[in-house]
């Protein structure tokens, strides 16, 4: 006689909570927790099928009385960002940043990268003097050299660049197999700017 297993029967019942189409869990069990805000400004998580109050987060992750709920973050409580009077202290006390030439300090506006005529004439140096919030300077300078194609400068105070620009006047036509070669001196100094020394370095770097 043939022996036949025969497969067991499909449980027909579901356990309770599962979905009666694909037996899984049911679809309230499914729902993702929605957040819901309270007055405190944090945000609890709860069922999506539990009533809603005023203040807390509806529908689509908006609140309750149709605004939208935002998660306080740093410096936040309840989605108002709150200001305390440190801020102001530390905008007091930022360094200071001023721009120096061979003529003394530069009080051109800062460039503008859509306005070409807005950059700053050439010379052989332009530097940035730094005041640090201790009270200490520092700066920097960087000297051009004669050798290199005619420049304007595009001193950028907010980035703190300095940066020469030799297509600024005109397109610079590169030759096949003739390499273009940029000169430049780079001082980084303590202290407050020296016009006199950056005006003998930039003279000693033109003579090489």
């Amino acid at each position: 006689m043939n022996a036949r297993r025969l497969a067991p029967r499909r449980a027909r019942g579901r356990a309770k909570g599962q979905d009666a189409r694909r037996g899984g869990p049911c679809r309230a069990a499914r729902e993702p927790a929605v957040a819901q805000g309270g007055g405190d400004g944090v945000h609890r998580a709860g069922p999506s099928g539990r009533a809603r109050e005023e203040g807390q987060v509806g529908p689509r992750g908006g609140r309750g009385d149709g605004r939208p709920a935002v998660a306080p973050g740093r410096g936040q409580r309840g989605g108002v960002e709150r200001v305390g009077h440190h801020h102001a202290a530390e905008a007091q006390a930022a360094p200071q940043l001023t721009a120096f030439g061979p003529a003394g300090e530069v009080t051109l506006p800062n460039p503008s990268h859509v306005k070409p005529e807005s950059d700053w004439p050439a010379q052989p140096w332009y530097a940035y003097g730094l005041k640090l919030k201790d009270g200490r300077e520092v700066g920097v300078a960087v000297v051009d050299h004669p050798k290199n194609p005619p420049s304007l400068w595009h001193n950028q105070r907010d980035v703190r660049m300095l940066n020469p620009c030799v297509v600024a006047p005109a397109e610079v036509k590169l030759k096949a197999n003739e390499p273009l070669v940029l000169r430049y001196r780079v001082v980084a100094f303590d202290g407050p700017v020296q016009k006199e020394q950056l005006d003998r370095l930039a003279k000693q770097w033109r003579a090489e």
